[in-house]
């Protein structure tokens, strides 16, 4: 038996760009959108991401943000709230941010992106508001 180890794409760096770029041609192609670039800010947060994951997260990554993109081109805005809220945590790992810090981070990520981006990603909010009133007091 041989064992192959492959490198997590995190060690990868180089490996990042070439794999993003396919997998915005693959899933535009099977879900007919026209999306075939993805801007610098979107591409530094990936790189910046951990990827634990690896590539098949990447994958499923790239194939959301195809789906909700409205444009020709992937932006910070149509990644996940949850891989943005931690690469801007591992941002700033020197001071470590508490649960309910992160919490609020993340709302506020969500509440930031276009009205219409939000109820495709996170559907319709049935809740009362005061929870995230409460919630983004840090």
């Amino acid at each position: 038996m041989i064992h192959i180890r492959v490198p997590a794409l995190r060690e990868r760096e180089d490996d990042l760009s070439p794999l993003v770029k396919h997998f915005i041609s693959h899933y535009s192609t099977k879900h007919g959108r026209k999306v075939n670039d993805i801007s610098k800010g979107a591409l530094a947060t990936l790189q910046e991401y951990e990827f634990p994951g690896n590539a098949r997260e990447l994958a499923n990554i790239i194939e959301r943000a195809v789906i909700i993109a409205n444009g020709k081109r992937l932006d910070v805005e149509h990644l996940p709230p949850t891989l943005t809220a931690s690469v801007k945590a591992q941002r700033n790992k020197a001071t470590p941010l508490s649960l309910a810090q992160l919490e609020a981070a993340y709302i506020a990520d969500i509440l930031v992106q276009p009205v219409a981006t939000r109820l495709k990603v996170h559907g319709f909010w049935n809740q009362s508001q005061e929870p995230v009133r409460e919630n983004c007091e840090v």
